[in-house]
């Protein structure tokens, strides 16, 4: 895939698949606007871009809660003036919250549907007149959570659910401007997201204990998300709108089947 002439925003590009996103469409010749709250985590990824061989007149950043309006207008706007034009938006930023029903927190639940979801809707509604002028893109970061009933993470879960449906609904709107809106929703990824808040030890025990549920048996690895990311925001995608793509490695079928 070439994409050469092309500029893309990232949300939540500083780490995991956000960053390995920007890194790939980056090295396949576009222009990207990375995005993130924490500025010496994006000055170190883009060091990182650069040390392998990535143009750092090809990048740009914009810092900000990706819930608050002004970042949004400023993601937009700071793209298009910098680079001249928006291909592909790529809404990968969000959070978890092991929030429950039963201890149901109403601050809790409105903040990781304000990130999670409302963000999304709202800078795509912002980025649609520049996406609209390219026949763009947008791809959406959801989770096989979404699609899958658990008692743990039930916030994210819903949150992944209405991201879902919510992708589908403006895929159906936007067609009318001639802007794609497709989701991506990968399974468990060998990423800090996942174990941020354990040490070493307890994260490969917990990567190890996911492995049980996925009929491949491994877990996934960041390309093999991001692969489907740029297929989905390319042209060899122009006939595809309202997909959720599952890259899970089975995960959605059932456990892992042990052999006798």
């Amino acid at each position: 895939m070439d994409f050469t002439g092309k500029v893309v925003i990232v949300t939540g590009s500083n780490s995991g698949i956000g960053k390995q996103t920007a890194f790939e469409f980056l090295s396949k010749g576009a222009k990207v606007t990375l995005h993130g709250q924490n500025e010496q985590k994006l000055k170190d990824t883009i060091s990182g871009f650069m040390a392998n061989d990535i143009n750092h007149d090809n990048i740009h950043y914009v810092l900000g809660p990706i819930q608050e309006k002004e970042t949004q207008t400023k993601l937009i706007k700071e793209t298009v003036d910098k680079f001249g034009r928006l291909d592909v938006l790529i809404n990968n930023a969000g959070i978890s919250h092991d929030g429950n029903l039963e201890l149901h927190s109403t601050e809790q639940f409105h903040k990781v549907m304000s990130i999670n979801v409302e963000s999304v809707i709202s800078l795509s509604r912002t980025a649609l007149p520049e996406l609209e002028k390219t026949k763009g893109a947008i791809v959406n970061i959801s989770s096989v959570s979404g699609q899958r009933p658990a008692l743990f993470w039930q916030f994210y879960r819903i949150s992944k659910a209405a991201l879902d449906h919510a992708s589908k609904i403006m895929a159906y709107d936007f067609s009318q401007n001639g802007v794609r809106v497709n989701n991506v929703s990968p399974g468990v990824t060998k990423t800090n997201f996942i174990t941020r808040n354990t040490n070493l030890e307890t994260s490969d025990s917990q990567f190890k204990n996911y492995e049980s549920f996925i009929p491949m048996n491994r877990l996934g690895k960041l390309t093999e998300i991001t692969n489907v990311i740029l297929f989905l925001a390319s042209d060899l995608a122009s006939y595809m709108t309202g997909a959720v793509v599952v890259v899970d490695g089975g995960m959605l079928l059932g456990p892992a089947i042990k052999k006798d």
